[in-house]
């Protein structure tokens, strides 16, 4: 049995995490297995682990990639470079599986191009894809080749089921694998003190950051006392470094760029707070909480809402609502030690779904 990861992608985000971690949780059980190096986006894997599909580097290398035309340009271009190498695999004679893991929509059109019997082809989706009726029509028709298509939360994969995409026996769930295990260290943590926020992720749309500045200026104005550190880089950089500024908060929001070792700040922070409009599940919650830290969230689809057990192992809060915000920010402030305590643990335990262990056991039992 061989296993191919196929994962081309143009941008750094969480989605590149689960690829990587997958794949290296099924290399440590000794599958054979591979990434699909298209045009130079895994070149910064093992040259044992990879299999470069075509030699050309200059236009992923040179090519500016953001923007709708832009992305979509090197989109088409990823999937036509793909073709020819993933015919190769096609051929082959023992039973393989290709695991997609959709960063675009284009990598599911690869089953116009599959006859083999002996390749099973597995969709991996994250969130729920923005699908008008010729789209959705296709999906559907597409989905059928597919030997199965696997949804990292319930929330994605009963949306999927309900607007009759695929059905009950083509989707499962498969969590992605974010944490190694689920840490035994005791962080030291004052539950006292909850003043220090901390917000991480790439500085885009989705992740909502400029949500937080308007909230907290609302708050400073009202005298609450707090710092709020925004760790991660992104597009829009200079859009909440103005707004920072225009709020007079310089001394109260720092954007600290991308940090490499974010577990300091994980230790050193008293609550995580997330912002966005969508996760599948979130990345930055499931480490978070590996560090025994309380977590305000949006209840965007499709993630938060689930692992906080609707607000029962964190505070959530309506999206882009500040009254809703201030509500559980004044919960979160004003819980007592033991309850911040409980809810902490019970959600820690909960974090054994998100271990290398346990998708390469569900993935093992999928494939079989």
């Amino acid at each position: 049995m061989k296993i191919y990861y196929w994962a081309p992608y143009f941008s750094k985000i969480a989605t590149i995490n689960a690829v990587l971690n997958s794949f290296n949780s099924i290399k440590i059980k000794n599958l054979d297995s591979k990434v699909l190096n298209t045009v130079g986006e895994w070149d910064a894997l093992d040259p044992k682990d990879r299999i470069d599909i075509t030699r050309n580097r200059f236009v992923y290398n040179n090519i500016k990639k953001t923007g709708f035309i832009r992305s979509r340009f090197f989109s088409i271009y990823v999937f036509f470079s793909s073709i020819k190498g993933l015919l190769r695999i096609f051929n082959e004679k023992k039973k393989t599986y290709l695991i997609i893991h959709l960063i675009t929509s284009l990598p599911i059109f690869i089953n116009f191009f599959k006859k083999n019997k002996n390749i099973r082809v597995i969709l991996r989706i994250s969130g729920y894809p923005q699908l008008n009726f010729p789209r959705k029509f296709l999906w559907k028709y597409l989905a059928k080749k597919c030997f199965l298509v696997t949804a990292p939360t319930k929330e994605t994969m009963n949306r999927m089921i309900k607007d009759k995409i695929f059905t009950h026996k083509k989707i499962s769930i498969l969590r992605d694998p974010i944490i190694n295990s689920v840490s035994n260290i005791k962080i030291k943590r004052n539950l006292k003190t909850r003043k220090k926020f901390l917000c991480v992720g790439r500085l885009t749309d989705q992740k909502n950051f400029s949500f937080i500045i308007h909230a907290f200026s609302k708050l400073n104005r009202e005298k609450y006392d707090f710092s709020v550190s925004i760790v991660g880089d992104g597009e829009q950089r200079k859009l909440l470094s103005n707004l920072i500024s225009m709020y007079k908060l310089n001394n109260k929001i720092k954007l600290c760029g991308y940090q490499k070792n974010i577990v300091q700040y994980y230790k050193t922070h008293d609550c995580l707070i997330v912002s966005s409009k969508w996760e599948d599940p979130g990345f930055v919650l499931i480490e978070a909480a590996n560090c025994g830290m309380p977590i305000i969230s949006s209840n965007c689809p499709s993630g938060p809402t689930e692992l906080l057990e609707n607000g029962n192992l964190g505070y959530l809060y309506k999206t882009d609502d500040f009254l809703s915000f201030k509500k559980s920010f004044l919960k979160y402030s004003n819980d007592s030690e033991s309850t911040l305590l409980k809810k902490t643990k019970k959600l820690k335990k909960k974090l054994i779904d998100y271990t290398f262990e346990k998708h390469s056991k569900n993935l093992k039992k999928l494939l079989n």
